[in-house]
Parts: C-alpha cells; sequence; structure tokens
C-alpha cells in the first residue's frame, strides 16, 4: 500500500493536508524533517509531505538544509497549499479562562483576536507543538481555567472547541511533496535549483546561462547557516524552443555549484507569494 509520511504529531496542519491530498495513502509521521527524508531516501514511503514556505515569508530553514545535505538523493516533485486556521480549545468557556497553551509561532499568528478577546491571560508557550498543549489539557485537573491553540483536526483529541478562525490574516502554508526519483523534467514548467558556496561572479553567471536560454528566476533566497551558504532558486522558461529538461542537465554540467532540487507543473512559489493569490484563497 502506498504510503505518505508526513511531520508530525498527529492532528497537526501536516496531518491535514495528507487526508485531503492522499486519502488513499496509509498515513505515518516523523517528528524530524531529517527522519522524513531518511525515510524517503529508503523507499520506506513513497511520499514525504514537508513544509516548505509560508504566507508571512518565513521559509522553513530545516527542510531546505535537509534537501541541500541529501541533493541528488531526494528530489521535490510537487508543491501544495494548505490554508492554516487556528481553533481554540477548551474544557471551560472563554469567561473562564486564565492560561493559553501553545507554541510561539501559534501565538503570534492569533495575537490580535487573544488581546480582543482574552486580554492579560497567561501565554504558555512551552510545549513542543500545538498538539501537545492540547492534549496537556486533558492530563491537567481544574483543567476549566485553561485553553489551547491548535488545527481544527486536533478536535479528534476529544477536547471541545471554544472558537474558530482565530488567526489574525490568511496563512497559507507551501509543502513540498518530495521523493526519492528524480522528476521527469519535459512536461514541467518551473524547477528548484541551488548554488553552493556562491559568490557574485557564480551568481551572475548563472542568470546569463538562464536568460540566452529563455529562462527566468522567478524569486529566490540564501540559506546561511554556521555549516553552509548555498542560495535557492525557482526557474521558469519562458521560450518554446528551449524545455527545462535541456536547460537543467546543461546547467548542472556548466556550473559545477549548481544542483538540482526539483520540478513541478503549475502554482509556483513567486504566484503562492503574491497578495492575489492569498485573498482569493
Amino acid at each position: 500500500m502506498a504510503c505518505v509520511v508526513f511531520l508530525g504529531p498527529e492532528y497537526y496542519f501536516s496531518h491535514e493536508l495528507a487526508v485531503i491530498a492522499f486519502p488513499e495513502h496509509k498515513k505515518c509521521f516523523r517528528t524530524e524533517f531529517e527522519d522524513i527524508i531518511e525515510s524517503v531516501m529508503r523507499r520506506d514511503c513513497t511520499i514525504g509531505l514537508v513544509p516548505f514556505e509560508n504566507s508571512n515569508s518565513s521559509s522553513i530553514v530545516k527542510l531546505q538544509l535537509g534537501l541541500y545535505a541529501h541533493r541528488r538523493d531526494v528530489f521535490v516533485t510537487d508543491l501544495l497549499t494548505h490554508p492554516i486556521a487556528h481553533t481554540l480549545y477548551g474544557f471551560g468557556d472563554l469567561q473562564t479562562i486564565e492560561e493559553v497553551r501553545s507554541i510561539e509561532p501559534v501565538f503570534a499568528q492569533t495575537a490580535v483576536w487573544l488581546s480582543k478577546n482574552l486580554p492579560g491571560v497567561i501565554q504558555n508557550k512551552t510545549y513542543s507543538s500545538s498538539s501537545a498543549s492540547i492534549l496537556s489539557l486533558k492530563e491537567t485537573e481544574n483543567n476549566i481555567h485553561l485553553a489551547a491553540i491548535g488545527s481544527k483536526y486536533a478536535s479528534s483529541y476529544g477536547v471541545p472547541v471554544l472558537a474558530s478562525n482565530i488567526q489574525t490574516e490568511p496563512n497559507v502554508t507551501v509543502f513540498c511533496r518530495i521523493q526519492s526519483d528524480r522528476p521527469d523534467l519535459e512536461n514541467t514548467d518551473s524547477a528548484l535549483i541551488g548554488i553552493e558556496d556562491f559568490c557574485d561572479e557564480d551568481v551572475k553567471n548563472l542568470i546569463e546561462f538562464l536568460l540566452v536560454r529563455g529562462c527566468a528566476f522567478t524569486t529566490n533566497w540564501v540559506i546561511q547557516d554556521p555549516c553552509v551558504k548555498f542560495r535557492i532558486f525557482e526557474i521558469i522558461s519562458l521560450a518554446s524552443r528551449f524545455s527545462l529538461a535541456e536547460v537543467i542537465p546543461a546547467l548542472e554540467k556548466r556550473l559545477k555549484k549548481c544542483f538540482f532540487i526539483g520540478a513541478y507543473t503549475g502554482i509556483n512559489l513567486s504566484q503562492l507569494a503574491s497578495d492575489k493569490y492569498f485573498r482569493a484563497n
């Protein structure tokens, strides 16, 4: 049976998307990006599903470092989007809540609602995940004074919903489908490439190489870690006489610092970054 491995815990946003996008697949979760990538490399699963970037311009650096560490072993084969909607859970009601539990990014994304509806409550940010904070309510006595924030799918834990859609603004996370087989470039219209240990001259040569072959980069960002520095480009082909199936192998052969990360068809990262897209979705 085909299997999709997602970033856990269960009933988190990655689990929501796995159920929606791959309803017929067996679902398994891992708690670390590296474990998902290794599962794909070992072919323990058919698909790995991992968050890549979200609409507040926050890239998921851990994944991008993982894709770099295992370049040429795992590849991005599709982009999927998932709206992030936050839900407040608790056994009491809004009037009895004295403490709200979750993780730092969730509090940042729900700050306006919390300040308006629960001003002055304690914000406990010590949990490993929002799912863990919800489960903690079931393990705490006198819990009518406690609440937790998580995904709407976390209602499966059996804790009552107190409020839904409490995020401050629309937030869509882009997920990557990763697989061990290099994707076919013949019918794709967007690709991700990386360049490592680069200088300004390297980037200039890359851009010139792409322009001559009718390609352009739509977005790019630098990943800098104490141990490594690289840059990721999303490229598209603008000229019908050139295809990415021709351009990418030539690029890898010509510019040794460049490496192929993945390819996909349809929506691309530059479109996902547009306000118009997020307003419509």
